[in-house]
């Protein structure tokens, strides 16, 4: 008897671990292909590689070679991008299905992940695609989610918007207008809802994100990753060595967020600027490691701010955990985040500081490899004018 094909689809949410999950699938897809998994990254034909920008004459533009696609997020071809036509996306989704297709003659079990899903299935209807797909091949489709408390969510999604992003929002300008919206994945019961109609509550997996509760069960989230992949030996698997999305720290963040009006430039060259502010932000950020625990919120508006999704949280957490509280973890006070401008100080100098040596030593590098370049051009000429002298020429 053939083994039952199935698709899990781990959609985030996201600021729940996907990054650490994606490299742990990365360093362990050989291990997986031996128990029987399928996780590689899809070479999807017919890829507009262009990405589309619009002028400041309004102007539709496209750039080429510029799209950025996730290293490990196999399943970005599900959703597609914010900025194609839906029929390319369409054309894409189907020409990836038909990929998956091939692979499910090799292997029974195919894991896709993308937290970006749980976020881009309100903006276009690409599950009920592939509900058609799956449901005409015979392929069984599980769904794997992380939920966050809240309130730590929307505090992380946040600093990560203003390093990733270009973010110009304040804290209270971000909560108030995205704290229940589709641009954040905070609306955990309409997230669930969404999969659960097309392909049943029965096949949805829902994990709190609570790494000390594992800790204290001696569990991590790639145990119980895989246990949700219904993979209980853990043994041959290994552990990525060290964190794979940092963070910036809250005044790294607000500087950021300030420079942030600054990058205005065309796509391209706003990218690379972003970069170079992000990368300053992430080492000073560890330099500069707080050692308090900050919250954008205190301790009452925390609590306030749980209470609006209770409700909700207690709902998922009977129906598909079969218990009464959604998160296991004990509140732990944490100190409001404002802005110091005596610890902004310091921190500003230490950004500006490393920006400083980062562009001087990028500036030495230039001209030392200059230099090499030219001076290995003026031996070739002089190679060249001996080989042309001993000929007679």
């Amino acid at each position: 008897m053939a083994a039952i094909k199935t698709l899990y689809i781990h959609i985030g949410v996201p600021k729940t671990g996907s990054s650490a999950i994606q490299h742990f699938l990365d360093l362990n897809k050989n291990q997986l292909y031996s128990d029987g998994y399928i996780y590689k990254q899809l070479k999807v034909k017919n890829y507009d590689c262009s990405t589309r920008v619009e002028s400041s004459s309004g102007e539709i533009q496209t750039i080429e070679e510029l799209r950025f696609i996730p290293k490990y997020r196999n399943g970005f071809f599900l959703h597609g991008s914010a900025d194609d036509p839906e029929e390319e996306n369409l054309a894409r989704l189907k020409s990836g299905l038909n990929i998956l297709a091939e692979w499910f003659l090799d292997k029974p079990n195919i894991i896709l992940t993308d937290e970006s899903i749980s976020r881009e299935c309100f903006y276009w209807d690409f599950l009920n695609v592939i509900k058609d797909f799956t449901k005409t091949q015979g392929i069984a489709v599980k769904i794997i989610l992380f939920l966050r408390k809240q309130d730590e969510y929307l505090d992380s999604f946040y600093r990560q918007r203003v390093k990733n992003r270009f973010t110009v929002d304040t804290w209270d300008d971000y909560l108030s207008k995205y704290s229940h919206s589709d641009e954040t994945a905070s609306n955990y019961q309409r997230i669930i809802n969404k999969f659960s109609e097309p392909f049943g509550k029965e096949n949805i997996t829902v994990i709190p994100y609570e790494p000390m509760v594992w800790k204290r069960n001696e569990c991590s989230i790639f145990s119980v990753f895989l246990d949700a992949l219904n993979i209980h030996n853990h043994k041959p698997y290994k552990i990525p060595p060290k964190s794979v999305n940092d963070s910036t720290n809250y005044n790294q963040t607000e500087i950021i967020r300030i420079l942030n009006r600054l990058v205005t430039a065309d796509r391209p060259l706003k990218a690379q600027t972003k970069s170079f502010f992000k990368k300053s932000a992430l080492a000073c950020s560890e330099l500069g490691r707080e050692e308090k625990k900050y919250s954008y919120l205190s301790d009452a508006e925390r609590k306030n701010l749980m209470e609006e999704y209770e409700k909700e949280n207690d709902q998922i957490a009977e129906e598909y955990l079969g218990r009464e509280s959604l998160f296991l973890s004990e509140f732990v006070s944490k100190e409001k985040w404002e802005y110091n401008p005596v610890e902004m100080q310091e921190e500003i100098i230490l950004f500006f500081g490393y920006a400083t040596k980062q562009l001087y030593e990028e500036i030495q590098y230039l001209k030392e490899h200059s230099f090499s370049l030219y001076a290995l051009r003026i031996k070739l000429h002089r190679f060249k004018e001996k080989i042309l002298s001993f000929r007679g020429f």
